[in-house]
């Protein structure tokens, strides 16, 4: 569960906003299925000027998985950030949702 600033809350395993529903696995953690799409889409919609414009797509693997994000070219800058920071950030959160799922997960951006 990611609770944001503005008091949103994000279920990464079901890509399922809170609305009082626990749609959680029996074990409390994250199904094998999880969407880490869905919540790298909404993260990074959040932080874009263009967030219709946001499209990932995933290239699966047995045991990884590779999410492309697609941007509107004035939004390139805001996703890699200074110096590559929030693209660093958002692989790193990307590799921690996806530990339960034993999956490996890389971010790249695409154009």
């Amino acid at each position: 569960m990611l609770t944001f600033p503005q008091g949103e809350e994000y279920d990464v395993s079901h890509n399922d906003y809170r609305s009082g529903n626990d749609r959680s696995d029996s074990s409390g953690g994250m199904r094998r299925d999880a969407d880490l799409s869905g919540l790298l889409e909404f993260i990074v919609k959040s932080m874009v000027d263009y967030p219709d414009e946001v499209k990932i797509h995933e290239v699966k693997n047995e045991r990884s998985v590779i999410l492309e994000i697609k941007v509107n070219e004035a939004d390139v800058g805001k996703v890699i950030g200074k110096n590559g920071r929030i693209i660093r950030s958002l692989r790193l959160l990307m590799k921690a949702a996806a530990v339960q799922a034993r999956l490996s997960v890389g971010v790249e951006i695409v154009n």
